[in-house]
């Protein structure tokens, strides 16, 4: 959730987690991981609309992380342009992960 910057979640080997990001549809702006988790492995990322197909409306992009090993890690994610290459994310959003 995006009001909870520092979320903390337990999950278990074998799961699938799924983070739902909010973003605004149309600009440019997307969520990436910024590093590269050792616990888990990004599946795929898919987009749901939160009210209207309109330019500019909110969605969830949802990021699907594939749990592969036992540990606590913090996944960050940073939402921002990449074509602008030089610029600091407009957003982090940073999940504390412990996997059973």
């Amino acid at each position: 959730s995006e009001n909870k910057q520092g979320a903390s979640i337990t999950a278990h080997k074998g799961d699938t987690l799924q983070v739902k990001l909010p973003m605004n549809s149309g600009t440019g702006y997307v969520w990436e991981l910024s590093n590269k988790p050792h616990l888990c492995i990004q599946s795929n990322t898919e987009y749901e609309d939160v009210k209207k197909r309109l330019p500019g409306a909110t969605m969830n992009e949802v990021v699907n992380l594939r749990i592969a090993a036992k540990g606590q890690e913090d996944i960050i994610f940073i939402y921002h342009r990449p074509f602008e290459k030089n610029l600091p994310p407009a957003k982090t959003k940073t999940l504390h992960l412990t996997v059973q």
